[in-house]
This record gives C-alpha cells, structure tokens and sequence, in this order.
C-alpha cells in the first residue's frame, strides 16, 4: 500500500484574552496566531481548546494543526485513503479533518487557512496517545489527491472549532498531542492509500472506415 509522509506540518494558535479582542467568536475567527512548526511532537497541541479566567479576565485558546502531503504523482483517484497522527500526551477532545489552504511554509497568516465546510473526514472520538490514530478520508478529500500536486489537512476540534460551539465555563481544557513530520519515522504522520484503477472498457462493436486496425502484442476480444 502506498504511503505519503506529511511535510510542512505544525499548529497555529490564538491566544486572546478579554479586554484586548478575547471572546470565543474572537478567537475562532481569528486571523493570524502563533507558529510551532519545527517541533517533534506536542503534548497538547495537534487540536487544543483552553479557557480560563486569572486576576479576574478570561482568555481563550484554539491550537489547530496542519499538514502537507504531496499527491504530484497520484493521477487516479484513490479508492481508500487513511490519515495517521501517532499521538502522545494527551487526549481528550474529539477532532475531525478538514480541507487545510495553508501556505506551503506555516505562517501566522494561516491561522485561519481552512475550510470548515470542507470535511475530510467523520469525527474522531477517542485517541491513541501511544499509537496511530485513523482518519479514514472520504470522497472530498480523495478527489483533491488526484486534482491538486499536494493535499493540505487541517486537524481541529470536532465538538467546539468545528461546530462552532463556545465551550462557556471559564475553566475549560481539552488538549490533543501528537507527533509531526519532524519525529523519527516511525512516528510521523502520513496518508496510507489504495491505488484506484481505470474501469475497465468493453466493445461490442468496431468499425473501420476507410481504413486499417492494426493489434500488435495484443488481443482483441468482441463478445
């Protein structure tokens, strides 16, 4: 089965506190945050959802991940595909991935360079923190493989980034951790897929007009 190792990965954060733009809608519709993109791996960082409230002023927290994965010699669709995050630290929030439009190198700027409309996968609900996790990848996301030269992916929170839902009580925590395309390779994120195949094409009929159909190193067969 092939298997594509992620590249220019990393999470992006928001981090805004109340009185200076902090606010749940603030935060998830943030436009720039702070890049970790040459770490091995996070404790909390692939998908994070914190708010607290300290010398009486809340802040918010999202962490997102993204990843790279370069699809230039994919020219048919895959008919499966699975994204694999080996995970570490801790787990307790659900993630999903989502269409990522980052640019090629992370920046603060790709904070929000994601498409919540574009799921890549069903919500992941439970998280190896000593082992591959499983995004199996659907239609969406197997046809961007063959239509673009690199698939992007965004790994976020399912119940609070994704759904857009405030998590309310100021005292909040769900971390997910996680190892990037810096670890040692048997711990790097990467895309397992399954080859698709042209469908099969079947003549009844052959008609030669002013001409000749030549078969060399082959035969032809009409049934």
């Amino acid at each position: 089965m092939p298997t594509i190792t992620a590249t220019n990965d990393g999470n992006i954060n928001a981090n805004l506190q109340e009185g200076f733009g902090g606010s749940w809608d603030g935060v998830r519709d943030a436009t720039s945050g702070g890049v970790a993109s040459s770490q091995t791996s996070t404790n909390t960082g692939v998908a994070r959802i914190v708010v607290f409230s300290f010398g009486g002023s809340t802040r918010w927290i999202i962490h997102r991940s993204f990843y790279e994965f370069d699809t230039s010699g994919i020219s048919i669709a895959p008919s499966a595909a699975t994204l694999k995050i080996f995970g570490a630290g801790s787990g307790t929030t659900d993630v999903i991935a989502v269409k990522g439009t980052q640019s090629d190198s992370l920046t603060s700027a790709d904070y929000d360079n994601l498409d919540f409309s574009t799921a890549y996968s069903a919500e992941v609900a439970s998280w190896n923190a000593s082992g591959y996790n499983d995004f199996s990848l659907n239609a969406a996301a197997l046809q961007d493989m063959v239509d673009n030269d690199s698939l992007k992916v965004a790994v976020i929170s399912h119940d609070f980034d994704y759904l857009d839902v405030d998590p309310g009580d100021p005292t909040v925590s769900f971390n997910l951790g996680g190892f990037y395309s810096e670890a040692d390779a048997e711990n790097r994120p990467h895309i397992d897929y399954t080859a698709g195949v042209i469908d099969a094409v079947i003549f009844t009929e052959i008609k030669s007009i002013g001409g000749n159909i030549d078969i060399k190193s082959g035969t032809l067969t009409i049934k």
